[in-house]
Parts: structure tokens; sequence; C-alpha cells
């Protein structure tokens, strides 16, 4: 890792792209953001694997509450394997602080822009991604997990009609 300072995760952009993480990740390039953070295409350098890599805001880090629900919540949520929920890889504190959390990359686009790009979806395929979540989420319900930020921007599609639930 270099010398620089890093900047903000919510900041972040080609800055970013290079930059190590924990001595484990590489990151390639910016998936996009959220309220918690932002997202990035990694490689998984030992394994030379592609992930998703969300990095959290550094202000969530000064809450020792905060960093105590973090990593009770990727424990749990790592425990998980389903075919409709993402899956958690590693997760943890980098260096400089940063936090977070390696997961399974997941190609397609959200339901919220396939909703903007289509209109509504005819019944048989909206009751065909409805019970996928379903499935993802009664899984996760059986384990103890319960998802507390559903919204179509945390659902994938896949271009095969696979569908998987996110940022758990």
């Amino acid at each position: 890792m270099g010398t620089t300072e890093a900047a903000p995760v919510a900041d972040v952009g080609k800055e970013w792209v290079g930059r190590e993480i924990a001595g484990r990740y590489r990151i390639k390039s910016k998936l996009g953001e959220g309220g918690m953070g932002a997202v990035f295409k990694a490689e998984q350098i030992s394994l030379k694997r592609v992930v998703a890599l969300k990095l959290l805001k550094p202000d969530l880090v000064a809450s020792p509450t905060l960093l105590r629900r973090f990593n009770a919540e990727a424990e749990a949520v790592a425990k998980l394997s389903h075919p409709n929920t993402v899956g958690i890889y590693d997760f943890g504190q980098d260096r400089d602080g940063s936090l977070f959390i390696a997961m399974e990359l997941i190609e397609g686009r959200s339901l919220r822009a396939a909703l903007v790009a289509e209109g509504p979806f005819p019944l048989p395929r909206a009751l065909m991604i409805a019970a996928q979540i379903a499935a993802s989420l009664s899984d996760a319900h059986a384990a103890g997990v319960i998802h507390r930020d559903l919204k179509p921007d945390n659902i994938m599609l896949g271009e095969f009609g696979e569908v998987t639930v996110m940022d758990w």
C-alpha cells in the first residue's frame, strides 16, 4: 500500500484504483455508492478472484456501537448460503481503519434500474422475482438474520432471470 493518505470513502473514485485493502484486495474500479459507503470491483489477490468490495464511510468506524453491529451482522450474513443471497467472502478493517466487506460480484442490474427502463413487469415475471426474493429472505429468517434495508436498489437481476438479494 502506498504512503499517501486515503480519501474519504464517500469521495472515492479513480484515485482508489490500484489501492490494496488489508493486503488482500486490489481495487479495479468503482461500481457505485450508497448511504453507508462505496462498492468497488476488486481482485482478491491470493485467489485471483474478482469480488465486490464494499468500503464503509470512515465516520462509521468512529462509533464502537456501529463497529460491533457491523462485525456481528457481517458474521451472521457470511453464514448464509442460498442461491438468491449474495455470498460474503470476508470482512474486516484495513490498516487505515476503513471497514470492508468482500462479497460475490453479481453481474446484472438492480431491480430499480430494470423497473425504470422497462416499466411494470408482466405478472409472471413479477411473481418469479418475488418468489426468489422471498426464498432468500425465508432462508435468512430461518438463520435469525433480518434484512433491514430491502428495496429495489438492493435486488440484482441477472441476465438469465436469477435474482440476488444484496446489501444485508
